[in-house]
């Protein structure tokens, strides 16, 4: 089965999670494998905006030793014109599964796609982009694997004072590393009157 990492999960203390399980891309905002979905993308079922399709939730695509291949939760996904929406509630009555809502709930979980591998399909697109025309859906996976990329960053930094940079290359500009100063002392100076909270390790 291949998979393919979704968004981070947003979750509450009565173990209901939800994020983009699929985000729709282009050949300039593809994946770190250089593939993207698009609306035309046939996920196995109809994926008309607004129609909701129930979805088991499972947890990290049935690969962990002790929680196995049980589904932990159920929910369903709605199409909208970023992806696909998923929303689930875990198992609260299941001391493992309630484990995994807590950690989502401090946001060190992810959602990841499983697809039956024989039947997903490719094309390529423009320059090393992959577009993936399909892409059967077997399974949903909240995973400690970290979420898609595209929101990795804005995850890991909560900046307070969000005002004091004009543009994104702006925040991209870091201080050359000096090289008598210790990491600690490096952090100390990038990281000087932000404050912030991480979320993944």
């Amino acid at each position: 089965m291949d998979a393919i990492l979704g968004d981070a999960v947003k979750s509450d203390r009565l173990g209901y999670v939800k994020g983009y399980l699929v985000r729709f891309g282009n050949p300039e905002a593809t994946d770190l494998e250089g593939d993207f979905f698009t609306q035309g993308t046939d996920f196995g079922f109809p994926a008309a905006k607004g129609v909701r399709v129930p979805l088991n939730l499972y947890y990290h695509h049935g690969m962990d030793s002790k929680i196995g291949r049980k589904a932990i939760g159920t929910g369903y996904i709605k199409a909208d014109d970023i992806g696909l929406w998923y929303e689930a509630q875990i198992d609260m009555a299941d001391d493992y599964a309630r484990a995994i809502a807590k950690l989502a709930k401090e946001g060190k979980m992810g959602y990841s796609s499983g697809a039956a591998g024989h039947l997903v399909e490719r094309k390529a697109a423009q320059g090393d982009a992959m577009e993936i025309t399909r892409w059967p859906i077997a399974e949903a996976s909240i995973t400690p694997t970290p979420a898609e990329w595209r929101n990795t960053v804005k995850s890991i930094f909560e900046m307070a004072n969000m005002d004091e940079y004009e543009d994104e290359a702006e925040m991209e500009e870091m201080p050359p590393v000096p090289m008598d100063d210790s990491p600690e002392e490096f952090a100390g100076i990038v990281f000087s009157g932000i404050q912030f909270e991480i979320l993944h390790e």
